[in-house]
């Protein structure tokens, strides 16, 4: 028998050319009866591993392959590097060696840890158990390297220096022959040396892949960590395939001279014990008040909250609050609650708003902690879903975007620097990137492997490759390609999923009661709040860590903003207290045009407003829920659309689905209803329902969603023989959509009652909403200019950058008015702002020398402030004060040196410095090359849309507006004109490609879609794109209209409005946009070519 010992999985990074089921299948193949697990600086792959050899029934053995440096040698040079090997017996182990791997990572960097020599030994003599176990290394460990460079001696000293700090029991020198040229010689003298000190000698085999004919991928991996192509030589690429998972005899013949070295693996795996912590280690108590449990106290805040939710407490409220409390206490979650709770309430005490959201929702404990606000009991929502054995509770919660990072601080000093970390994430290889990496490597030409990899969707997976040539069209005229790139395809196969390095989760953070170091390394920051843990969020729910999401939601963020200035007019202005029948917004919402509003301004809400016509809040739940990928899939839209207007009856396919599917009108709309619906079918458990329907994610990827049918027929066939084939296929026509994603009804109530809010507060609060809309970009669907656009429709005005009235933010002047910000002005940083508003303080800029007297802005940002119209109302004449725009910060610099120099207080008005710089005699911009560099540097058409100063040119050409389209009837041909609004290509239920986006011009916004035949001209300019001109038949769906494009052409902008690129200069002035001297006038408009000219 024999145990592998020194094996790498793909988390080696891009060192690892098998995936870990592969590397664990090898192994129970050849009958070994553990295997261990040692990847480069980290324990990434651990939970994973682990998984995969409980399912196996082989032992895992954990470990590391730590490099070591000298403190010098911290620049990663390999050559002053070395490697240890480092195997865990116990949990102590364990965690010793997450320390090692933890510093690795502080004295390294995130990318290439190695940790000190110093350190090491430090992290060793400091531990109070007993070391780990350690093998000398491959060979590129120290002793090994020694012996090569024939060092015997300082090759002896470092083994003894190793013995000592381990331990005679567990220090063992390394033998591997991977049939290289030197590697038998090595393993002689490396065996020679053991015997000298008396050292036991190991035999591994430094596995990087499965088997042999898994080394191209290896290889592959290897040219792209070293950023060598495949047909140069390189120290770190693999010189044959012989370092794969070999069975038990081969090892054996191969170390027939010294048969020891084999026994010791079977001896080495005996002392090593399941590692991994504790789920009761791991989970932090909360400090409930003396004398209470945690779940004593949970039930004291619930029922309080219950009262404030309820008043009286009917039987069947008290019910549902102590079914949950016990399930809660039983699973020991109480301190979880109490813990989410807790950081809630300080949240509001610093006036942070934040509301939950997630599976949380369907908590009744929840909405009475005020975690939540989807009242559970009336509308019926199952809490099984959120929590029930089996199942670990995650709580989401939105925060606004700016004050996230002090929930996080808030978090760290409660609990400990040592015990919070954010959960991590892993890049991997799809289509894209694999193409760009795997073609670099193999020397292809640039533009083929930009080529490709831009024509790649972003759902192709890499081992999809092919076949997207046949699914895509956008990529079928181009399937002549495949044969020449078959070995590029095919290497990306090999690859794909493969982690390609480590990142960080956008909001799942941990706390434990141990320091998080102890149970898997952390990493430190980028941003240097909290510290990243090696685990991602699956793994950590695996091993028991606390988790929640603390979501950054932009639209509480610009909420806040809004809010904050309507109470400044209107003290008694509640967000909280909105009314959810307000008639006007629900009007808005169901006219298509909710832009800038949360949930319900993508295109696909807009529409599916017109027709669906909400009138009350439960249209709206049903709305967020229903532009899903799994409810798109199932054809659920048309079928819920079409019995909600009672245009068709619904099918309850069973009459025992009726009470299931009654508010949805026997249709599958939420996710709950899929588990349920399962259930009432086919006879199963709830919990065997909710991993049926997980189980539909995994077969839609192996394309084996034919025997997820299969069972479900079959299964409800045999409880319910009355139902027919035929009806049981349709029925599962919807379920087997929601192998995507969807949502559950209490995360879409939740989501709905902020889009709803934010709905209202965009119809009567238009100034104030959306000021704190574009206060906070990126974020949504639109751009600041927009959501401008659409408050210019609301009748509101948008006033300019001004340098005298404009703030930080943009703000609502009054009800009716929008001024702008400095923020959207670019270059513009915070620190220049506040410099700006610091002097400002002192009274209001007269003149833009009195402003570069009073600030130090640089003379690029100065000149944006001038071209922008920051400066209108002191001096109008922009050309003119941008041709002395560096005589006067001369003169300003003249100034601050007298006042530095001397005691003498000149007055501003001295005629020293008050050479006004004027040049009158200069014509000033046009109104157009204006109005071209305020949207060029601030983003934000103030005064009108830029599709207003082409009107003439596109009514020439027949273009219409589109308020002109949506009057129009259905079947007309028409060409219409605007920016491409977000471009995108969402899941459909046949697979097919479709591509939607929007038109927008100074009228409105126009939904277009391309499919079909167009997809294949189409694609490229219309995804591209900036500004199109599209041509289509208009179709009617309601009182909507979208036009189905039947040609693209791209809107020249650069032509037809001839954005001006530089000023005239004098005086080393140097335009921001293009800092290359060349005075030129600013051209008028010139006439564009007309689109779709032959």
């Amino acid at each position: 028998m024999f145990v592998h010992l020194h094996v790498h999985t793909p988390y080696s990074f891009l060192d690892g050319g098998s995936d870990i089921e592969a590397l664990v299948r090898a192994a129970a193949e050849h009958g070994c009866p553990a295997l261990a697990m040692t990847d480069h600086d980290n324990l990434c792959g651990v939970v994973k591993f682990v998984e995969a050899c409980d399912s196996y029934g082989i032992q895992p053995i954990l470990g590391v392959e730590i490099t070591i440096a000298t403190p010098s040698a911290l620049s990663h040079h390999p050559s002053a590097q070395s490697h240890l090997t480092l195997l865990a017996r116990n949990r102590d182990d364990y965690a010793t060696i997450c320390r090692i791997v933890s510093a690795a990572y502080a004295d390294g960097g995130r990318r290439t840890p190695c940790i000190t020599r110093e350190r090491f030994f430090s992290i060793l003599a400091s531990d109070s158990s007993s070391p780990p176990i350690c093998l000398s290394g491959c060979r590129r460990g120290m002793i090994a390297s020694l012996i090569r460079e024939r060092r015997y001696d300082d090759a002896r000293t470092e083994a003894l220096r190793l013995q000592r700090c381990f331990g005679p029991d567990s220090f063992f020198i390394e033998l591997q022959d991977d049939l290289t040229p030197d590697a038998l010689r090595m393993c002689r003298e490396l065996a020679e040396l053991a015997d000298a000190i008396g050292a036991p000698v190991v035999a591994t085999n430094n596995v990087h892949h499965a088997g042999r004919a898994d080394f191209m991928a290896h290889d592959i991996l290897r040219c792209i960590a070293t950023k060598t192509k495949i047909e140069e030589a390189h120290p770190l690429r693999p010189l044959n395939a012989e370092r794969c998972l070999k069975s038990p005899a081969e090892m054996a013949a191969l170390f027939q001279w010294r048969p020891d070295a084999i026994a010791n693996t079977l001896r080495i795996a005996r002392e090593c014990r399941p590692c991994l912590p504790r789920s009761e280690d791991i989970t932090p108590k909360y400090a409930v008040p003396d004398g209470l449990t945690a779940s004593e106290y949970l039930r004291q805040l619930t029922y309080r909250g219950a009262k404030a939710r309820y008043g009286d407490l009917p039987s069947h409220i008290t019910q549902r609050i102590e079914h949950e409390l016990s399930v809660i206490s039983e699973m020991g979650y109480a301190d979880y609650f109490l813990m989410v709770w807790d950081i809630v309430r300080w949240a509001r005490k610093q006036k942070i708003r934040c509301t939950g959201r997630g599976s949380a929702a369907d908590s009744c404990v929840a909405y009475c902690l005020f975690l939540t606000d989807v009242d559970v009991i009336a509308r019926n929502l199952p809490f099984a879903r959120f929590l029930s054995p089996g199942r670990t509770p995650d709580i989401d919660m939105d925060f606004p975007s700016e004050r996230r990072d002090d929930i996080f601080r808030h978090i760290i000093e409660k609990y400990g620097a040592g015990h919070v970390g954010m959960v991590c994430t892993f890049f991997t290889f799809w289509a894209r990137s694999a193409i760009r990496d795997v073609g670099k490597a193999l020397d292809l030409p640039t533009d083929a492997v930009d080529f490709l990899a831009k024509r790649m969707h972003h759902s192709i997976r890499a081992n999809r490759i092919e076949a997207a040539f046949e699914r895509f069209a956008e990529l079928k005229p181009h399937i002549h390609l495949v044969p020449r790139f078959r070995l590029l395809f095919d290497l990306c196969g090999r690859i794909a999923g493969f982690p390609r390095h480590i990142g960080t989760h956008s909001s799942g953070i941990v706390i434990s009661a141990a320091p998080l170091s102890s149970i898997a390394p952390i990493q430190p920051s980028a941003r240097g709040i909290t510290e990243i843990w090696t685990l991602d969020k699956d793994d950590a729910e695996i091993v028991g860590a606390i988790k929640f999401d603390v979501l950054s939601l932009c639209a509480l963020s610009a909420v806040g903003d809004a809010e904050r200035e309507i109470a400044a007019s209107d003290p008694s202005f509640r967000y909280d207290r909105l009314p959810l029948d307000d008639r006007e917004t629900y009007r808005m919402i169901r006219s298509g045009s909710a832009v800038g509003t949360f949930q319900f301004e993508s295109a696909a809400q807009m529409a599916l407003a017109v027709v669906l016509d909400p009138r009350h809040f439960e249209d709206l739940v049903a709305s967020v829920a229903l532009i899903r990928p799994g409810p798109i899939r199932g054809d659920v839209v048309r079928r819920f659309v079409s019995c909600r207007n009672g245009w068709t009856c619904a099918d309850w396919a069973h009459p025992c689905l009726k009470p299931i599917l009654a508010k949805t009108y026997g249709c599958i709309v939420f996710q709950e209803q899929v588990n349920e619906v399962v259930a009432a079918m086919t006879g199963c458990s709830d919990a065997e329902a909710d991993r049926f329907r997980k189980s539909l994610k995994r077969h839609a990827k192996l394309d084996t969603l034919a025997e997820a049918r299969n069972w479900f027929v079959e299964a409800s066939l045999r409880h319910r023989p009355e139902i027919t084939r035929e009806r049981l296929d349709r029925l599962f026509d919807q379920i087997e959509g929601w192998s995507g994603y969807g949502f559950i009804e209490g995360h879409a109530a939740a989501f709905s009652l902020t889009g709803y809010k934010t709905a209202y507060l965009s119809v009567h609060h238009p100034a104030e909403y959306f000021a704190g809309m574009m206060n906070h970009q990126p974020m949504g669907f639109y751009s600041a200019n927009t959501l401008a656009a659409e408050a210019r429709r609301r009748g509101v005005t948008i006033r300019p950058v001004d340098i005298n009235e404009s703030d930080d933010k943009c703000y609502a002047a009054d009800h009716q008015t929008i001024r702008l910000g400095f923020r959207l002005v670019a270059g513009m940083g915070s620190r220049d702002i506040e410099a700006l508003l610091q002097a400002r303080s002192a009274g209001p800029f007269r003149s833009l020398l009195d402003f570069c007297m009073r600030t130090v802005l640089s003379h690029d940002l100065i000149e944006n402030l001038v071209l922008c119209g920051a400066f209108d109302r002191l001096h109008e004449h922009r050309r003119g004060i941008l041709w002395r725009l560096g005589e006067t910060l001369q003169i300003a610099r003249s100034y601050r040196s007298h006042m530095s120099q001397t005691s003498d207080q000149l007055p501003l008005e001295s005629p020293k410095f008050m050479a006004t710089p004027t040049a009158w005699d200069l014509d000033d911009f046009s109104p157009w090359d204006k109005f071209v560099w305020t949207w060029r540097i601030v983003g934000v058409c103030a005064e009108c849309h830029v599709l207003a100063y082409m009107r003439d040119w596109l009514d020439a050409h027949r273009i219409v507006t589109v308020r002109a389209a949506q009057e129009m009837k259905p079947g007309v041909r028409i060409r219409v004109a605007g920016l491409n609004v977000r471009p995108h290509r969402p899941p459909t239920r046949s697979g097919e490609p479709v591509l939607f986006s929007q038109v927008e011009d100074e009228t409105g916004l126009l939904p277009v879609t391309v499919s079909g035949k167009a997809i294949a001209t189409c694609t490229a300019g219309f995804l591209t794109s900036p500004a199109v001109v599209v041509e289509g038949v208009l179709q009617r769906r309601g009182r909507g209209a979208t036009l189905y494009v039947e040609r693209v052409a791209s809107l020249r902008l650069r032509d037809a409005t001839a954005l001006p690129t530089q000023i005239m200069e004098r005086s080393g002035t140097v335009s921001a946009a293009d800092p290359a001297p060349a005075p030129v006038r600013a051209p008028a408009r010139p006439a564009a070519r007309p689109p779709f000219a032959d």
